[in-house]
């Protein structure tokens, strides 16, 4: 874009695809993500949450690498002050002791279990990497979640 000419005109189409929320579909989301899979689950959200879905109650998981791969990090403090139905839970997989004091490892059964209680009722967003995707897949149906309220975004 930055190499366009000035007065070039372009048509321009509004967000398309699957991986959309409808509200139709629930209220209580699980959001599962790795990395920059949390973009569109932090759009989720906020739509949830600043657009006043009335009896909205989001849980929202996020892996990363290090603490230096979060993403949206000075937000998310912020939206659990102002939000007290968002629930966030992050996990990083590659830290070193001395440079992270939060929770260590992968997004588990257990720790949606011990942290969110019983989300068979819950719809599901996951984004993040292909593996990680089908991995968070298997923990949706270990929780109760049917396949019809499991919804995917991977590359």
């Amino acid at each position: 874009l930055t190499e366009v000419p000035v007065g070039y005109e372009m048509e321009v189409t509004g967000p398309s695809g699957k991986y959309l929320y409808d509200v139709d579909r629930g209220k209580r989301v699980l959001l599962l993500g790795a990395g920059s899979g949390i973009t569109p689950l932090y759009s989720i959200a906020n739509y949830l949450l600043e657009g006043g879905i009335e009896g909205a109650d989001v849980m929202m998981y996020y892996s990363v690498r290090t603490p230096a791969d979060i993403i949206y990090e000075a937000q998310w403090p912020k939206m659990v002050s102002d939000f007290p139905n968002f629930k966030f839970h992050l996990t990083v997989t590659r830290a070193k002791p001395n440079e992270w004091h939060g929770r260590h490892g992968r997004i588990s059964t257990d720790w949606v279990r011990q942290t969110a209680g019983d989300v068979s009722d819950a719809v599901s967003y996951i984004c993040g990497p292909t593996a990680m995707v089908g991995a968070m897949e298997d923990i949706c149906r270990q929780l109760g979640l049917p396949e019809e309220r499991i919804n995917t975004e991977k590359w």
